[in-house]
């Protein structure tokens, strides 16, 4: 049993919200008295969350975009696998593998050349049914990635401006070498 230090009636325990940072783990507020609390207060708090988020807006901002760059690859790697895990097709490809892939193509598009930020980019697309494998991926600007979509690497490839038969064939070695 615990008294309530709002109302002042005792009550059992599970008439107290948790909280692990007490001692005994619950609040000192009953449940009621929390629930009439929030019920009266509820445009101040508003208000109050208003102003505090329009002033430290700046401060989030700087905060969750630092968070974002320095996850964004990690987020996409995790986003891959369980995409591929979800279409039941293989997903093997570890951080190692990508900055070999990147290694081996000199850390510029597999596709057109550029030396900018490289996503990775499925040769066989998961939805045709191409796993998250170190012989499936290869490094690509955002332009080619986006522009390939789902269609087959080879037959897009050869419709681009920039398409350059030497490319092709260091994609197929490759993809030959991975395999292995």
């Amino acid at each position: 049993m615990k008294k309530c230090s709002k109302c002042g009636v005792e009550k059992k325990y599970a008439e107290f919200n948790r909280d692990k940072r007490l001692d005994d783990g619950r609040r000192s507020i009953c449940k009621a008295c929390e629930k009439r609390y929030r019920a009266i207060n509820k445009v101040q708090r508003s208000q109050y969350k208003k102003k505090y988020r329009a002033e430290n807006r700046a401060k989030g901002s700087a905060y969750f975009k630092k968070y974002r760059a320095e996850n964004r690859a990690k987020t996409a790697r995790h986003h891959n696998i369980r995409k591929a895990r979800a279409q039941g097709v293989a997903s093997d490809f570890t951080e190692a593998q990508w900055a070999a892939c990147k290694e081996y193509f000199n850390d510029s598009c597999a596709y057109c050349g550029e030396k900018t930020t490289l996503q990775q980019e499925h040769l066989i697309a998961l939805s045709s049914g191409g796993g998250y494998t170190k012989s499936n991926i290869v490094p690509a600007c955002t332009a080619c990635n986006d522009s390939k979509s789902n269609k087959g690497w080879r037959h897009w490839l050869r419709r681009q401006a920039f398409y350059s038969y030497e490319r092709e064939q260091r994609i197929d070695r490759y993809k030959a070498s991975m395999q292995v």
